[in-house]
């Protein structure tokens, strides 16, 4: 790719393309639908790093799609869809209940650790017992 590109018009190309195929989330996707080598456009200065324009059109697109999905899920029977809209919009407390399990430890000097189920709880055992020495 030796001739210059102008990155305005670049800008102008790309915009057009993400309003009018809004299942393009990600830069590496843009860069390949405007025939061009990912890197090669970082290497220019077009970047969403370096473009807000080109950034907010992408977080757009993503946003549309995350919201067309929690809409099917909530208007959805299934109760799996339905458990996995009511995880992310859950408050912590809520979510520790959903989860089932939430293990704290407290330290002498009264400092808490949480940790999910997925922790080895011996070792976290042993960790309790360096801070309470």
């Amino acid at each position: 790719m030796s001739q210059k590109v102008n990155i305005k018009d670049l800008e102008e190309k790309a915009l057009k393309i993400l309003k009018s195929k809004n299942d393009i989330y990600f830069f590496c996707d843009l860069a390949t639908e405007l025939g061009y080598n990912r890197q090669y456009l970082y290497d220019i200065g077009f970047s969403p790093d370096k473009n807000d324009t080109l950034k907010t059109a992408l977080d757009e697109n993503k946003r549309n799609v995350k919201r067309g999905l929690r809409n099917k899920w909530y208007n959805n029977d299934n109760a799996t869809t339905q458990a996995m809209l009511y995880k992310l919009i859950a408050d912590e407390d809520e979510l520790r209940r959903l989860n089932g399990s939430k293990i704290e430890l407290t330290g002498a000097g009264g400092g808490s650790i949480s940790v999910s189920q997925d922790v080895d709880i011996e070792k976290l055992k042993r960790l309790k017992e360096m801070i309470d020495k």
